[in-house]
């Protein structure tokens, strides 16, 4: 059915998000020097999750229903992970120390 359909197509992008977040994640814990790189990369699969359609019509609740999430709040949600995204990625490679720092700190009040 569409709707068994929908729900296996949610299940892959949501398995895609949870394999860069726990990536992101090992990164951090176990990869001294690289916590803000680890921190951008589970960030990002925030926004690879809804670019791949994970607010779309394939979102399916936990009773199986198709649950979108409207495309406002979607936006709303890819800029804000952009912005704290951006910061951990400078703080991980910014050109120069001063700017590293930066990015390490905004990334750490946002």
């Amino acid at each position: 059915t569409k709707l068994a359909s929908n729900a296996a197509k949610f299940l892959k992008i949501l398995q895609c998000k949870t394999l860069g977040e726990l990536t992101g994640i090992i990164t951090i814990l176990f990869t001294p020097g690289y916590e803000c790189g680890g921190a951008a990369l589970a960030i990002f699969s925030h926004i690879l999750f809804w670019a791949m359609g994970g607010g779309g019509p394939n979102r399916v609740d936990d009773m199986g229903k198709s649950s979108p999430v409207p495309a406002n709040l979607i936006r709303t949600l890819c800029v804000a992970d952009g912005v704290v995204g951006g910061a951990a990625v400078l703080g991980q490679v910014g050109p120069t120390p001063l700017l590293r720092k930066i990015g390490a700190l905004s990334y750490s009040l946002l």
